[in-house]
Parts: structure tokens; sequence; C-alpha cells
């Protein structure tokens, strides 16, 4: 098996894909109140 590199698109597709992915969990989080003490304002 040859191992082939994924193209700049590619890779920028996946950054976006993981911002937004973790955009929405924090908002969840935030939401869901789970947040206490000093980190609360994340």
């Amino acid at each position: 098996m040859t191992s082939q590199r994924h193209t700049m698109p590619e890779d920028v597709l996946a950054l976006l894909n993981a911002t937004l992915m973790i955009a929405l969990a924090v908002n969840l989080h935030r939401q869901a109140g789970l947040s206490t003490g000093a980190r609360s304002s994340i």
C-alpha cells in the first residue's frame, strides 16, 4: 500500500470542519450549563 498525501483543499476543509465541531461542542456545553467555577466564562 502506498501512502498518499492530502491535497491543500482537503486540509483546509478538515480544519474548517474541526473548528465548526469544536464551536458546536462549546455552544452546547454553555447552553447545558455544565460550566462551573473559574472556567464558566469559556
